[in-house]
């Protein structure tokens, strides 16, 4: 089972570059990590396995920085480590290299790659930081010094200000407490504030003049007290926080908020006294791009590169930053098959050079390509350790799972039914007005899977994009059992009851920001039960019926509730003699008292109105129960993510965080189970695997042949031959934006494919034999 190209050596007596013991992680509702330990020697390839959700990609964040452990430690080359952030981490020899690139597009790879690293264009050594000069010492020192010195004067303003202000409020008032003439006359108002405060509260208070003079003078005694505490906390926070001329490179001792700025500030400088010579950084990008066989041209924008070489840059990237230790998170899920095995290439390559690797994927033969050791992990723990040569797919699926899995797609054969859709001379341009899908036309039966093959880059995107409603094309036409459907309109694709999976979850699948709840719903929340009474034709005349039957309420209980019991209060309390300026209190009593009930009687007249609404609607007859309406059913919306996040096994903590909090696998099985839920006619699957564990493939497959069997019809496009070719009943080949033949599934030979898939046909093939 293994590759011989692999590195079956076993590496572990070599150096241990990173180690990780007993690190724990807890999230709300989610225990991500528990006691994992975990070894990295140098220049091992080390595969990292797991189910979706089972905290691979927890654990690498937290030696990454992105995460802090609750519990555990990491040691990096033998020391123990505290990251505080990525930049401490990159700064540490560790890079990673995420799923989903971390590039900007109108950059060129040159600038990607020296971004945020301006500074460090002249080689330096990893542990000197851009700002540990003589000069920023003295700086940081004197900074330092100043602010802890300044600490008592601030202290003795801040306690002064406070028991002023307090003692100015105290001393007002003690002016409007008493009551009588003697207090009005001039002679009274043209004292000072102090002698007035006090002749009035002895007036006020005259059974004990010394309790008079306590509460004048109080409030400077807590202006005193809050000084004096501002001063012992600044102090301990002083000593606490003293690193004198140093950087504070310690990431696990106490750091002060106010030695940030200046730190910031000597950065900034440091980054201002490096001449950025963008010459010199696309030089020392191409010697790092020759030196591990990258063969990326640093001029170039990304934009223009394709993906796999977008990951050869994120690479290049974490060397220029002198990463010995590497962290692959699914290099491979938007690789072809051939950068797939260009990227094995780069890494044994890079091991061979001593850089130590660490490669989370879900593909099981690329394990056996390329990996010295596999760690798998399930429920956050690590329940497996070993390495390719004492392994089998079968078994290491068994460890990732808990369970046996079955491998191979189990179906009878298809019986195929009529057309749910036809295709015509479809042809579609991609971004750049290029003709990409070039007059393809099929057919796709119900009761059978027909599978698009080919490399990558042949037209199979914006084939189904032109499919679902998510680009127009420039001619051709299809239709759904039938009905042709217009172009550029995915709310009428969907009407049809057509589901499509996306290629790009993010980009079409999902609203990373909303709940997975809502999430759920995206393609039927304007449907019943979601959506609602009333719909939109209706709502102008149940807002008719609504202000009508307000009014009237709220005018029955004005006239017959509350005016005779204000009429009989108004004469009891006289509230009708009440003066805001002679009787302030109980006239604003009465006043709050009023709108207070009239809130009180708007809002019952309202809740009446509801019930009256929905008492008429039931009496009327019952609208289209597929329009649904305007007003969301938020019980129906958790119900069915309850039921779906049970039924597809999403890891989730609830049904009301983020989907983009997700991992990559659950988001895909969130964007699946959507689709499936609507038991549609047609499934538009693009992908429908990516980044998900063996499990969860197995579970997907069931469904699709599930969903084959029940009668409807299924568009299959993968670029993973393996799935298309378990999968398929028909499989069609593109190549350059053509449909060049359609093979029985059955019967189809991975030679077969490959020819195809090269632009080969049967007879070009066969006179190639020939000559």
């Amino acid at each position: 089972m293994s590759n011989p190209t692999a590195n079956q050596g076993d590496n572990r007596k070599g150096e241990v570059v990173l180690e990780v013991k007993g690190v724990t992680k807890r999230f709300p509702g989610v225990l991500a990590n528990a006691d994992v330990n975990l070894s990295l020697h140098k220049g091992e390839i080390l595969a990292l396995l797991g189910e979706n959700g089972a905290g691979k990609s927890t654990l690498m964040n937290i030696i990454y920085g992105l995460y802090h452990p609750d519990e555990g430690s990491i040691q990096l080359r033998g020391k123990p480590v505290k990251f505080a952030s990525p930049r401490e981490a990159i700064h540490s020899g560790i890079g990673m290299v995420h799923q989903h690139f971390q590039l900007i597009p109108v950059m060129t790879v040159a600038e990607n790659v020296i971004l945020g690293e301006e500074g460090t264009i002249q080689p330096q050594e990893r542990d000197i930081a851009p700002d540990q000069s003589t000069f920023a010492g003295w700086i940081r020192l004197l900074w330092g010094g100043l602010w802890r010195l300044l600490i008592p004067v601030l202290a003795v303003l801040l306690g002064v200000f406070i028991g002023y202000v307090l003692f100015l409020l105290a001393l007002t008032i003690g002016t409007y407490l008493p009551q009588g003439e003697a207090f009005t006359r001039s002679s009274y108002l043209r004292l000072e504030l102090f002698a007035r405060a006090q002749t009035g509260l002895g007036a006020y208070y005259p059974e004990n003049q010394t309790v008079v003079t306590l509460l004048v003078w109080a409030p400077l005694v807590l202006g005193a007290v809050v000084g004096a505490l501002v001063l012992v906390s600044g102090y301990l926070h002083a000593r606490r926080t003293w690193h004198g001329r140093a950087a504070n490179l310690d990431y696990t001792a106490h750091r002060s908020s106010l030695d940030a700025p200046v730190n910031a500030i000597l950065d900034f400088l440091g980054t201002l006294r490096a001449v950025i010579s963008r010459a010199r950084a696309a030089e020392r990008v191409r010697h790092i791009s020759r030196q591990f066989n990258l063969e990326v041209e640093p001029e170039v924008f990304i934009e223009k590169l394709s993906v796999g070489q977008q990951q050869r840059v994120e690479i290049v990237k974490a060397l220029y930053r002198k990463a010995d230790i590497l962290i692959l998170d699914e290099p491979t899920a938007v690789l072809t098959p051939q950068e797939g095995r260009e990227l094995f290439r780069i890494m044994r390559e890079l091991a061979a050079k001593g850089v130590s690797i660490i490669f989370i994927t879900h593909k099981l033969k690329e394990v056996f390509a390329v990996a010295d050791s596999i760690v798998v992990m399930r429920g956050g723990r690590v329940v497996g350790d070993t390495t390719p040569s004492q392994s089998t797919e079968a078994s290491l699926a068994a460890m990732m799972v808990g369970r046996s899995v079955m491998l191979k797609v189990d179906k009878t054969p298809a019986t195929p039914g009529e057309v749910v859709l036809k295709v015509d001379d479809l042809i579609a341009t991609d971004d750049r007005h290029s003709v990409v899908v070039d007059g393809v036309s099929f057919e796709v039966y119900s009761g059978e899977i027909l599978g698009i093959a080919g490399v990558q880059g042949n037209g199979q995107t914006e084939l189904v994009e032109s499919l679902t409603g998510l680009r127009k094309p420039v001619s051709g036409s299809f239709a759904v059992r039938g009905e042709a459907l217009p172009f550029n309109n995915p709310r009428t694709v969907t009407l049809s009851d057509t589901a499509h999976i996306p290629e790009d979850r993010h980009r079409y699948g999902m609203v990373r920001t909303f709940p997975v709840a809502e999430n759920l719903v995206l393609n039927s929340y304007f449907r019943n039960p979601f959506a609602v009474f009333p719909t939109l034709k209706e709502f102008p005349g149940w807002t008719v019926f609504y202000l009508i039957v307000l009014g009237a309420l709220i005018f029955l209980m004005y006239a017959g509730l509350w005016q005779p019991i204000y009429n009989q209060l108004a004469s009891t309390w006289s509230l009708a003699e009440l003066s805001p300026r002679r009787d302030p209190a109980p006239f604003f009593a009465a006043l709050g008292l009023s709108l207070l009930v009239s809130m009180v009687l708007v809002y019952i007249s309202h809740r009446l109105t509801i019930l009256l609404m929905g008492v008429a609607r039931r009496l009327l007859p019952a609208g289209s129960e597929v329009q649904g309406g305007l007003t969301v059913n938020a019980e129906a919306v958790r119900q069915n993510a309850y039921q779906l996040i049970e039924q597809f096994d999403i890891r989730t903590p609830s049904a009301g965080v983020n989907g983009g909090s997700l991992s990559g696998g659950n988001q895909q099985k969130m964007v699946v189970a959507r689709e499936f839920s609507r038991s549609p006619r047609l499934l538009i699957a693009a992908q429908p695997t990516r980044g998900i564990d063996v499990g969860s493939i197995e579970f997907i497959h069931k469904q699709i042949v599930g969903l084959r069997d029940s009668g409807a019809g299924v568009l299959l496009v993968s670029a993973e031959l393996d799935e298309i070719m378990s999968l398929s009943d028909r499989i069609a080949v593109m190549y350059k934006g053509k449909i060049i033949d359609i093979v029985p599934g059955g019967s189809a030979t991975r030679e077969q494919l490959g020819l195809l898939m090269a632009g080969i046909h049967g007879q070009e093939k066969a006179s190639a034999s020939n000559t």
